[in-house]
């Protein structure tokens, strides 16, 4: 059943490939117009469609992923700069204990 179907596939494969309307120059032309312009188009379309999905996601700027950004590590950068601060103070506290004890001397 599977090779006679295969047969016949094979058999209307070959009619639609030998199968050619014959076109005239201006007809040739126009064919290569139209197999050349559809990609472009097409093409064109896509990168359009893209373009407005990235500006929907990101901003015309990318100001939408600055924010995200921004708002994501915000927390974060907090924490470390107290942190920071932090040793700093303790730091400048040391060192004011030890040049006021250097004074009394």
């Amino acid at each position: 059943m599977f090779s006679n179907l295969a047969e016949k596939h094979e058999r209307l494969k070959k009619r639609i490939h030998n199968f050619r309307i014959p076109l005239s120059k201006n007809g040739q032309r126009v064919m290569f117009v139209v197999y050349f312009s559809i990609p472009i188009v097409v093409g064109y379309n896509i990168m359009q469609w893209a373009i407005g999905k990235s500006q929907q996601n990101l901003g015309s700027q990318g100001e939408l992923l600055r924010s995200r950004q921004q708002n994501q590590y915000t927390k974060h950068t907090e924490y470390q700069n107290q942190q920071l601060q932090a040793i700093l103070n303790q730091a400048k506290n040391k060192n004011n204990k030890v040049s006021v004890n250097e004074t009394y001397k």
